[in-house]
């Protein structure tokens, strides 16, 4: 397995999971396509094609310095559910951005932490966010005129053109972020390419065509399933030191699944607090 390779399913992973979601999004909701993206869909693959690539000490390290950025990735959510109430999308974005990026600056220079420091801070970092989660006070707007106006086949088409865009904005993301870890070091590599790129893509393109609330949702489906990703890396961070790839892999993904059953067990069928689903 070469780097090429690894480069290639990176590039492929973002539009295939942004096609995915917005598949659910238009399906289910934006609960629903935020639990999916939640979910470690793009991190386990990646993680795997590394342990072929340059082995399972080396995945096991990427993967511990992913799972300490999870809370500059529980940041970067809290803070544009926050935005998202008053502002606009383009300040949504930066502020989240500009969150992320301080939370790599504190934790680059700092010592790696073990596995359980980071499983800890990271299942701690996303428990505060759900326990914070903004109110009720997420700008929307009605999209019922636009809809009267179109015909069935205009609404179509403007749904798979958005979708388009979408997965092209997603391959530029992961091919900038792939770039940039090339010629960083190894741990701050570890920590850049932990940046939520579907969350990101997803949650403004979400806030700019359906307005503040539905992004506020969508970042709680998110929130609730990327808790499985912290268990799943911290299984990772464990298991793949051994070397028995399959064992470590197997078990991550059992991990992550037990994590969001239990997940959803907790939270019930709650909705987030203070947010108005739009019917």
């Amino acid at each position: 397995m070469t780097n090429v390779n690894i480069v290639v399913l990176e590039l492929s992973l973002a539009p295939c999971l942004i096609l995915l979601s917005s598949l659910a999004q238009q399906r289910w909701g934006q609960r629903v396509s935020g639990l999916i993206v939640g979910l470690p869909l793009t991190s386990l693959p990646l993680l795997f094609l590394l342990a072929l690539a340059h082995g399972a000490h080396f995945a096991a390290a990427a993967a511990t310095s992913s799972l300490e950025a999870s809370c500059a990735q529980a940041l970067l959510i809290g803070v544009y559910a926050a935005v998202a109430r008053r502002s606009g999308v383009l300040v949504g974005l930066a502020a989240s951005a500009a969150a992320f990026g301080g939370g790599v600056a504190i934790l680059d220079p700092s010592p790696r932490w073990p596995a359980l420091v980071g499983l800890s801070v990271g299942v701690a970092s996303y428990a505060l966010v759900l326990v914070w989660w903004p109110g009720s006070h997420a700008r929307g707007r009605s999209t019922e005129p636009e809809l009267l106006q179109e015909t069935p086949s205009a609404h179509g088409l403007r749904l798979r053109y958005r979708l388009i865009i979408r997965m092209v904005i997603a391959a530029m993301f992961a091919a900038a972020l792939t770039g940039a870890s090339g010629v960083l070091g190894s741990h701050l590599s570890g920590l850049v390419s932990a940046f939520p790129v579907i969350t990101f893509v997803m949650g403004g393109l979400t806030h700019k065509e359906e307005g503040g609330r539905a992004a506020v949702e969508f970042l709680y489906g998110v929130t609730k399933g990327s808790f499985a990703v912290v268990t799943s890396l911290f299984a990772l961070a464990v298991l793949l030191p051994s070397g028995n790839l399959p064992l470590a892999f197997g078990l991550a993904t059992m991990t992550a699944v037990a994590t969001q059953v239990v997940a959803s067990a907790l939270s019930g069928s709650r909705m987030a607090p203070g947010v108005i689903v739009e019917a």
